[in-house]
C-alpha cells in the first residue's frame, strides 16, 4: 500500500465516523439489509449490508479493494439516530421528502 492510498484509507475511516455530525440520515429500506443514506444536501445511497454494496461513487470506483464511508459508518449513523430518538430529541430536519435515491447502472 502506498502512503497516498494509506492517507485515503483514513481519510474515508474518519469520515465513516462522523455521518451523523456531518449531516447523514440513514432509514431502513428492507430491514436488516438494506438502507438509504442521506446526507444534507440530499443526494440518498443504497446500502446493501449482507453483500457489502453501496451506489456512491466512491464504492462504485474502489469496490474490489475497499469499502466506502457510508458502508464503515452506517451502524454508527443508526445508533446515533436512536439514540437521539430515545432521549426525545427533535429529528433534524431534513430533505428526505424530496429525494432521489442514486442508482448505478448495471
Amino acid at each position: 500500500m502506498t502512503l497516498d492510498t494509506a492517507r485515503q484509507v483514513a481519510n474515508v475511516n474518519h469520515r465513516a465516523q462522523r455521518l451523523y455530525e456531518d449531516g447523514y440520515h440513514a432509514v431502513w429500506v428492507e430491514e436488516p439489509y438494506e438502507l438509504d443514506v442521506t446526507n444534507e444536501e440530499g443526494t440518498t445511497y443504497r446500502l446493501n449490508v449482507l453483500f457489502d454494496y453501496c451506489t456512491c461513487p466512491y464504492w462504485m470506483e474502489h469496490r474490489q479493494t475497499r469499502r466506502c464511508k457510508h458502508l464503515l459508518g452506517w451502524k454508527r449513523l443508526m445508533e446515533r439516530q436512536a439514540q437521539e430518538k430515545r432521549l426525545g430529541v427533535p429529528e433534524r430536519e431534513t430533505v428526505l421528502e424530496t429525494r432521489e435515491v442514486v442508482e448505478v447502472a448495471a
